[in-house]
């Protein structure tokens, strides 16, 4: 085990079901995918024009990229899920 991790996380991710942790996992992508957007869209209305304005944004994509990844990830998982019932 890495000592990056530690044991409550660990512990935390292995003690929930599958389907919880991916509800849980995937809010908080939905939830800071939103955020992030939202903020974007802030600093693009605050000086759509100024070298810092463009570098913001790059950063903001930096992070947004792989959180609109994860949620589509986590969509088609709940999607397929709902058409191929058992």
């Amino acid at each position: 085990m890495s000592s990056i991790v530690n044991q409550a996380t660990v512990s935390a991710l292995t003690a929930a079901s599958p389907d919880a942790l991916t509800a849980t996992l995937g809010l908080a992508a939905v939830v800071l995918l939103l955020a992030l957007l939202a903020l974007k869209e802030l600093f693009r209305a605050q000086d759509p024009g100024a070298a810092r304005t463009a570098d913001r944004m790059r950063a903001f994509d930096a992070a947004i990229v792989p959180l609109l990844a994860v949620f589509l990830v986590v969509m088609l998982t709940r999607v397929v899920d709902l058409l191929y019932l058992d």
